[in-house]
């Protein structure tokens, strides 16, 4: 790697913002303060456009052997000139232009976050997403609507590379965004989140604004396409809810996440993620009172079929709008947790609720119990008190343990050490390879693979061992036969090199 001896220094450019980034990271054989970022703000354009041709150049030569991960473009710099057409051309200009490339040349350059105020700054910003052909990840946030942001649209059509799309923009521009998302080969990850910055990239969300039909429509569109969707902070009313819902029942996302958002009619929200074909789901602070939360459980939990091809899913519905009335919610989370339990296909559930009752515990036990697959349990208990002891609160849940062999994860918050303990020993059995004592709990090699994988471990060994006593047993006459024939072997191997010799 180059250090700062071995390059020139360019005469006035010691102090410019851009050529201390380089020379600095250039002269470090390590970097131990996480992922090395450039943060292209007001000073450092200002300072770079203020260069003559040659200075500029070196320092971007040097820019391009920098380990940079992360590029940060935030804000206008609006120092450049009082006046907006003026600052648009420089930003247009060949300079500009050949900065936007050498970010290109950055080999190490792997995620890029472009934040606006809405002005003109997005046509840098569209320069430079276009030169950034490496970058695997994006972040995009626009405050205000305007033109300009279709040409950074335009730059992601058919991006060879990126796999991860952020987007915080009006979603006025969904239906013209959204369909070149599809063009990029290698997208896995869209996130969707209607609002505006405050400041740089600090996100605040003041209002959740309504979505508009077409918006709803291209978001339905994208649901068609096989990658995992993130839609957050919008409100779906009327024809948008039925759009969107439509979407849903079609889907072929491998993942949709639905987070603080709003729907006017929870009842056909519910019935559309019952009858979808997600696999995985997840559904948090969505709904914005107790009742309509109470209607959606109730209405998820009756549509939901056994045949469902759903693996993954979680459920927090417990912000601080309904928080302070936990029962009548929890209720109706009781009644949905029994009703997954004849999911056949579920290997992983996540479940947030106000305080652990007695119901909540027999329904769990019901998952494990009938859950063949579930491999992951994951329970979150808001309140702050609840009734009983730990180990009765999840009394039912410790002895479905027992006679569950699949679990292999279970997070259950708050938890005292005693009953954590008595579910982390199952797991970890599980893991090793328990299930065998459901069809074959006689077969001791089973049985012996078992216990050399938790050999550290005394609690899984005596726990394993007071449950299969039969691993304990050895057939004597079958060993000494099985000692008698290796023996007989190794003899006459020894037999056959003699007579060779």
């Amino acid at each position: 790697m180059p250090t700062i001896e071995s390059l020139t220094h360019p005469e006035g450019v010691e102090n410019h913002p851009l050529f201390l980034v380089a020379m600095e990271h250039l002269s470090s054989d390590s970097l131990n303060s996480g992922p090395l970022e450039l943060v292209v703000d007001e000073h450092l354009v200002d300072g770079y456009l203020e260069l003559d041709d040659e200075t500029a150049n070196q320092a971007l030569s040097a820019l391009e052997k920098t380990p940079i991960e992360q590029v940060g473009m935030y804000d206008l710099p609006r120092r450049m000139s009082a006046n907006p057409r003026t600052r648009a051309e420089k930003l247009r200009s060949a300079k500009c232009q050949r900065f936007c490339k050498s970010l290109g040349s950055i080999s190490t350059l792997k995620k890029a976050i472009l934040s606006s105020p809405g002005t003109r700054w997005n046509t840098m910003h569209a320069y430079a997403l276009q030169s950034m052909q490496q970058i695997t990840s994006v972040k995009i946030s626009c405050r205000w609507q305007h033109s300009s942001l279709h040409d950074i649209a335009t730059s992601l059509r058919g991006h060879g590379s990126i796999q991860e799309i952020h987007l915080r923009v009006p979603d006025l521009y969904y239906p013209s965004i959204l369909p070149i998302l599809r063009t990029s080969p290698l997208l896995g990850v869209v996130k969707l989140q209607a609002g505006a910055d405050t400041i740089g990239i600090n996100f605040v969300v003041q209002e959740m604004p309504g979505a508009t039909v077409p918006a709803a429509q291209a978001i339905a569109d994208l649901l068609e396409s096989k990658l995992r969707l993130v839609v957050c902070n919008l409100a779906f009313d009327g024809d948008a809810q039925t759009a969107l819902c439509a979407g849903i029942t079609r889907a072929n996302v491998s993942a949709l996440e639905i987070c603080s958002c709003s729907f006017q009619d929870p009842l056909a929200f519910a019935d559309a993620l019952a009858n979808s074909p997600l696999t995985e789901l997840e559904i948090k602070s969505v709904l914005n009172n107790e009742k309509n939360v109470r209607t959606f459980l109730n209405a998820y939990a009756t549509s939901l079929s056994s045949l469902s091809p759903l693996k993954k899913l979680s459920i927090d519905l417990m912000d601080h709008k309904v928080i302070g009335s936990t029962a009548a919610v929890d209720k109706a989370m009781v009644n949905a947790a029994r009703k997954l339990a004849h999911c056949s296909l579920l290997s992983s559930l996540s479940l947030s609720v106000g305080l652990c009752s007695p119901g909540l515990d027999e329904a769990l036990a019901c998952c494990l119990g009938n859950c063949a697959a579930l491999e992951e349990l994951t329970l979150v208990c808001r309140g702050r008190k609840a009734a009983g002891t730990p180990s009765s609160r999840y009394s039912l849940l410790l002895k479905a343990m027992e006679t569950n062999y699949t679990l292999k994860h279970v997070a259950l918050k708050p938890l005292r050490k005693s009953v954590r303990g008595k579910i982390e020993t199952f797991c970890r059995l599980n893991k090793a390879g328990r299930k065998y004592m459901a069809t074959d709990s006689g077969n001791q090699i089973k049985a012996i693979r078992v216990l050399a994988q938790v050999s550290d471990d005394l609690t899984c060994l005596f726990t394993h061992l007071r449950e299969n006593p039969l691993a304990c047993k050895v057939n004597i006459a079958q060993a000494c036969g099985k000692r008698k024939a290796m023996e007989r072997g190794n003899e006459e191997s020894r037999q056959t090199t003699r007579s060779k010799a």
